[in-house]
């Protein structure tokens, strides 16, 4: 199932926790299977996200620094953007969501809504779009 998501996406949002390390671990795995089944994956906007911000320092086991360097040096040359967020506080989860739309060119960067275009099925959506559209279209790993 998830190598047909991976198919079919349009874009990916991969979280890790701030917390853990063999998170951050696992996303870069969901990357690699990325790389691997898609030859478009430069183009395929993908937002990394680390989510336990509000965690103190002490309790952090992956520093921004870290995937700062594997995401923009490793990686070059990607649609991707990196944030970090809490979802206990509600920090910078719309943040979150608003880059991935955006970056899935799904909201321009004024926030109003872009046409759909569904690469693998039959339906355009031309007029607004909605949140099941959405989930059809994205990734969610």
């Amino acid at each position: 199932m998830r190598r047909l998501s991976i198919a079919t996406a349009h874009a990916f949002l991969l979280v890790y926790s701030t917390t853990c390390l063999e998170s951050f671990t696992s996303v870069k795995c969901y990357f690699e299977e990325i790389r691997e089944q898609r030859q478009d994956f430069q183009e395929i906007p993908i937002v990394v996200a680390g989510n336990k911000s509000d965690m103190t320092s002490h309790h952090r086991a992956v520093h921004l620094e870290d995937v700062s360097e594997w995401l923009y040096c490793e990686l070059p040359k990607l649609r991707t953007k990196l944030l970090e967020c809490s979802a206990k506080d509600n920090y910078n989860i719309r943040e979150v969501f608003r880059t991935f739309l955006t970056l899935s060119k799904i909201l321009t960067t004024n926030g109003e809504e872009n046409s759909l275009k569904r690469r693998s099925s039959a339906y355009v959506n031309k007029g607004k779009c909605d949140v099941s559209q959405i989930r059809k279209k994205c990734l969610f790993l």
